[in-house]
């Protein structure tokens, strides 16, 4: 009788270290998702464990900060030489016309 008190005992303490042990791991678990919930709503999409962010160069129609302050790109130069080649071409055949 002593021997099967001393066993249901110790089963009841190992029931309650296993249940004390898995009520702190879902406090844990708990507080982590509650962490990771409040920085996922200020940052969304960063995961500290993952790699760091790289920027990447897109292609798309959003004019670029340059383009957008007025700073002529090098292509924008190259277009404005072109069209003012094409104007003075125009200048210099109406003059040869005007002169006939």
């Amino acid at each position: 009788m002593l021997q099967q008190r001393v066993r249901l005992s110790s089963s009841h303490r190992v029931f309650a270290c296993h249940s004390l042990e898995a009520y702190i791991k879902s406090r844990d678990d708990e507080k982590e998702r509650r962490r990771r919930e409040a920085l996922r709503r200020i940052a969304p999409g960063f995961e500290p464990q993952s790699t760091p962010l790289v920027p990447t160069k897109r292609d798309s129609n959003v004019p670029d900060t340059a383009f957008a302050l007025g700073v002529p790109s090098t292509s924008d130069a190259t277009e404005h030489a072109r069209s003012k080649s094409v104007m003075e071409d125009l200048v210099d055949h109406l003059a040869a016309l005007d002169s006939k």
